[in-house]
């Protein structure tokens, strides 16, 4: 499942609101994200990955955990324009296969995946189980990858909503 949210920013009352933002370099306040499409791998939305026209083509800004006792908020600067996404440097986009391997990669081990920028910085600062293997409180039998074999059935049951991709040719007459 891939978010395809809208990129929202703060509106400066909302902001004046928050504690004081240190920073050393510059900080476009206009451009202090409040909503984005997720999950979040290295620093990026996973959509932009293999849909690069959809990112923002700027520097955003986010908020970043505390990491002193002092009142001051940290914010951390992300480029979101080509061909950099967060850590992620793409000269092509993504195959939707190489992304389908990252939802296997946190099925499988976590740790790759998160459902919030905030998870993902609590990660970089070494909490562990932050991922969303180990979010899933919200989904409480959910899954974001996962496989159907052959002759196996998927059956909507208690409301769960279920998305498949069904890779095959189209039969042909």
């Amino acid at each position: 499942m891939v978010g395809a949210q809208k990129v929202r920013y703060y509106a400066l009352p909302e902001l004046n609101r928050k504690p004081l933002i240190s920073r050393k370099e510059p900080v476009n306040i206009n451009k202090m994200l409040k909503d984005y499409p997720l999950p979040i791998y290295k620093g990026t939305p996973v959509l932009y990955l293999f849909k690069p026209e959809l990112a923002p083509q700027t520097d955003v800004f986010t908020f970043w955990e505390s990491l002193s006792s002092d009142d001051n908020t940290r914010i951390n600067k992300i480029t979101l324009k080509t061909p950099t996404f967060g850590s992620v440097t793409l000269n092509t986009p993504m195959s939707i296969t190489d992304v389908l391997a990252l939802y296997k990669e946190e099925f499988e081990n976590g740790n790759t995946l998160f459902d919030s920028y905030s998870t993902y910085y609590s990660h970089l600062l070494g909490e562990p189980n932050r991922s969303l293997k180990t979010l899933n409180w919200y989904m409480s039998d959910g899954l974001w990858y996962g496989k159907l074999s052959a002759g196996q059935e998927l059956i909507n049951e208690k409301g769960k909503i279920n998305f498949t991709n069904l890779n095959s040719k189209p039969n042909r007459l």
